[in-house]
């Protein structure tokens, strides 16, 4: 969606997905960690026109003749034009993603070739005096030494380029000299001034094999069960939201898992049940309104983790975040799917009890705009998942989202059922309408007490967005503070959203409209 991240939307296969000549060289690490490395080599890139540039302005300021030599060629600028613009091309293709990443690292690793001869005929244009002392170190030392930190490569690749930057020394020297006829300088010289960068290019072998080392291992960190992490799509609290592959099938999944750090061995075993818990609830549920869960597990290192369908479409709290208030067609459009999926949750004993708009997604799902998918049933509680032995909920804390929780999770006082979805359901459509909370307060323990002893402002009272009477009251029913109160299951919800008349409903070709224009 055009200027609009997604939650789970499809990201590129990793590098190794690739068979052409260009991957070959890329490393054996995931795909947004070769990401970065474009992201520093279009760094050093423009790093490298910077200084070069600087750097002739200074000679030419200073010496002239060392930039013009008064007999010969100017064979310096023909690597410096040829050079700068590769690293311009280089920098542009690294910023806008004109070229997939582990191909660009290949020209990057081509680019520390052309850079150290185009230093090596810049280094010598102009003759350098026979009887001189011992020039010192070329910059092609610094510039072989730098690359294997900054572009990742396979060892023995590295070793052939690195190598071949060396090479370009000597190539580049002589290659002045002939042209320009200059004398040679004395062979002692000549090894003391390139044999910094024979000693960068044994560097940068070794250096390349540590990079590569711990590219791999990342890599097999990232390995649970069958799924591979490519890339991170979302973090909160201690969960984290990956795209992964699977080793066998083709398509692609949304890894939800938690690292689980500094807890006792009993808090441990809470989590692990809690986790398992909400896997076992997801797994379920057979609304296609509902997430739908893969595989679920724990790697050796303690990871839990579930693998769910990968979605392309965006949550509810960025949508109007980015969209501002939706119209009453599409908020019911919304509603009844989501109340579809309460229903199913409801009717196997469960009770979602975090539903806010992060956690209720909006996507294109499988030709149907719109589709709406409601997530997370981390919080999720029911008889047929917890016994007397393991309450996994304990009785003095308050789960959930204090801009959605119900009254009577907030006072903890009788049992908890799908009354409370709905009254955090008349939060989300609250929202939805509006673009603004139904309570705002400056702490959350003053957020909770609102929503216990203060009534709501009808949501036609704080936005200018037409609200059929029929839909305020149906919203202001779901936020009564009493459970009794409100719609009793998500079945009758459904029924009086249905009833409302609309002016013209939120139809597939409307939602098909919208999403085209966002893309």
């Amino acid at each position: 969606m055009k200027d609009q991240p997604l939650v789970f939307a499809d990201t590129a296969s990793p590098a190794s997905a690739d068979t052409s000549w260009w991957a070959r060289d890329a490393p054996d690490m995931p795909q947004d960690l070769l990401e970065k490395a474009v992201s520093r080599l279009g760094f050093m890139c423009m790093v490298y026109v910077v200084t070069f540039v600087s750097a002739y302005a200074f000679t030419a300021a200073v010496d002239i003749g060392r930039v013009f030599p008064a007999e010969g060629h100017p064979v310096g600028l023909w690597g410096f034009g040829v050079s700068v613009s590769m690293a311009l091309a280089i920098a542009y293709a690294a910023r806008t993603g004109a070229m997939r990443a582990e191909r660009l690292l290949t020209v990057g690793l081509l680019f520390q070739v052309v850079g150290a001869l185009a230093i090596t005929l810049a280094e010598n244009t102009a003759p350098w005096p026979v009887d001189m002392p011992l020039k010192g170190i070329s910059w092609v030392t610094f510039w072989i030494t730098i690359f294997p930190l900054l572009v990742p490569c396979r060892p023995w690749r590295a070793a052939i380029y690195a190598f071949a930057a060396f090479a370009m020394g000597p190539l580049g020297y002589f290659l002045v000299i002939m042209i320009n006829d200059y004398p040679a300088l004395q062979t002692g010289h000549l090894a003391a001034f390139f044999g910094g960068n024979f000693t960068a290019a044994l560097w940068a072998t070794i250096a390349s094999r540590v990079v590569w080392d711990l590219g791999r291992s990342v890599r097999e960190a990232r390995q649970l069960g069958s799924y591979h992490l490519v890339e991170k799509l979302g973090a909160g609290g201690m969960g984290e939201v990956w795209h992964a592959t699977h080793q066998r099938l083709i398509r692609p999944a949304a890894v939800k898992l938690i690292r689980p750090r500094g807890f006792t061995h009993d808090q441990l075993r809470t989590l692990e049940r809690r986790f398992e818990r909400e896997a076992q609830a997801t797994a379920a549920l057979q609304s296609p309104h509902t997430v739908v869960l893969y595989d679920f597990g724990r790697n050796e290192d303690g990871v839990f983790y579930y693998a769910m369908e990968l979605l392309d479409g965006v949550d509810l709290e960025q949508l109007v975040q980015q969209s501002g208030p939706l119209s009453s067609e599409r908020v019911v459009h919304m509603l009844l799917q989501v109340c579809h999926s309460l229903a199913d949750a409801h009717a196997h004993g469960l009770v979602h009890r975090d539903i806010k708009p992060s956690n209720i997604l909006t996507c294109c799902h499988g030709g149907d705009f719109d589709h709406m998918k409601v997530l997370d049933f981390g919080l999720v509680k029911g008889d047929k998942l917890e016994t007397n032995e393991s309450k996994l909920t304990a009785d003095d804390t308050t789960s959930g989202t204090p801009a959605y929780i119900a009254p009577e999770m907030v006072a903890g006082e009788g049992e908890v059922d799908g009354r409370a979805d709905i009254y955090s359901l008349g939060c989300v459509a609250y929202w939805l309408l509006t673009g603004q909370l139904v309570f705002t307060a400056d702490t959350a323990m003053r957020l909770l007490f609102k929503h216990v002893q203060e009534a709501p402002v009808a949501p036609s009272q704080v936005t200018e967005v037409e609200i059929p009477a029929e839909l305020e009251t149906i919203v202001m029913a779901c936020l009564a503070k009493a459970p009794e109160d409100r719609p009793q299951s998500a079945a009758d919800l459904s029924d009086l959203l249905r009833a409302v008349p609309l002016r013209q409903p939120w139809t597939q070709a409307r939602a098909e409209r919208w999403w085209s224009r966002q893309s």
